[in-house]
This record gives structure tokens, C-alpha cells and sequence, in this order.
């Protein structure tokens, strides 16, 4: 009998170990899971916010999608590692984000813009650079007379299209936003 007693206890110690290794398995793959979905949302959150300056992201492209209007807008085939377009309010105010794959790409990339708008440009004019809460922003205007406002972050460079009569409070949001 006691051989008996003794082997019952040993599948049951068994058993419960292996419930707790099942248990604490999936309790690793909810938490990584979890933790996963919200470094995707933030990110996707930081660099398209669903509301700037009491515009609503009215509409958004990202990826390969993103990446071809980005590259048509140039004329170029840059790279990129990603690119985010909104338009907030209706058409009111568009914003491009580009995703260098390195700081240099992105410094690159501006200084290459600059240079092209300086040497005359059909589209914009009036190439203006100035510091707005901190960062060096360049400002030009378009042929519609809509005020653009593009600047550098790390891999990312910024262009917006911004909304007449608020183009400040909506920089200085996205600023603080992206």
C-alpha cells in the first residue's frame, strides 16, 4: 500500500509542476504579447496622432504605400525604412514623415530638399529657417500660398502641409506630438 501511496503522490506532484510550467508559459507569452501590441500602437500613435490642434486624422497611409507617394513627391527613388502620410481635417493639413534608415540618410535627405528649393523651385518659395520651441525648422511657401514647415528628428524628417489661420498651434502640436 505504501509503494501506492507513494506513486500517487509523485504523479500528482508531477502533474502540478507541469500545470505551473504551462501556466507560467503562457503567462510569458500574454506579457510579451501585450508588451508588443503596445510599443506598436505608441509607435504608430507617435508619428500619426488622431488629433492635432482640434484636426482629426481624417485619412492615413503607411508602408510600401507611403513610401511610393513620398518617393513620386521627390521624383527620386529614396530610401526609406518607412514613411506615414495623414491628412487632418478633410485636406485642411497633410503631414509627411519619412523613416531614414540612418540619421545620416535624414540629414541628408534635408539638406538635399534645402538645396533644391534654394536654387529656385516651381512649386515653393520663400525658404525661411527659424527655431520654434527649440527646434530648427525651415517654413516655405507653396503656390497655393499654404504655408509648409519641415524639420529633421533623428532618422525622421517632418514635412506639413499646415492649416490657414492655425499654422502655428499645428506645428507646435506636431512638434510636441511626433
Amino acid at each position: 500500500m505504501q509503494n501506492t501511496t507513494i506513486t500517487r503522490n509523485t504523479a500528482k506532484k508531477g502533474s502540478t509542476a507541469r500545470w505551473l510550467q504551462i501556466g507560467f508559459g503562457l503567462a510569458i507569452i500574454i506579457f510579451l504579447g501585450a508588451g508588443l501590441l503596445n510599443y506598436t500602437a505608441s509607435f504608430s500613435e507617435r508619428t500619426l496622432p488622431h488629433n492635432i490642434a482640434g484636426l482629426p486624422l481624417t485619412q492615413s497611409m503607411s508602408g510600401d504605400e507611403a513610401r511610393r507617394e513620398v518617393n513620386q513627391l521627390h521624383g527620386l527613388d529614396i530610401t526609406l525604412q518607412d514613411a506615414w502620410i495623414g491628412h487632418y481635417g478633410g485636406q485642411a493639413a497633410i503631414i509627411w514623415v519619412s523613416l531614414s534608415p540612418t540619421e545620416n540618410d535624414s540629414s541628408y535627405l534635408m539638406s538635399a530638399m534645402m538645396t533644391r528649393i534654394r536654387q529656385g523651385n516651381a512649386y515653393f518659395g520663400n525658404l525661411q529657417e527659424m527655431a520654434i520651441e527649440g527646434q530648427k525648422v525651415y517654413t516655405v511657401v507653396s503656390q497655393d500660398r499654404q504655408k509648409h514647415y519641415i524639420w529633421q528628428v533623428d532618422r525622421k524628417v517632418i514635412w506639413i502641409a499646415a492649416p490657414q489661420g492655425k499654422e502655428m498651434l499645428f506645428v507646435q502640436e506636431a512638434l510636441r506630438l511626433l
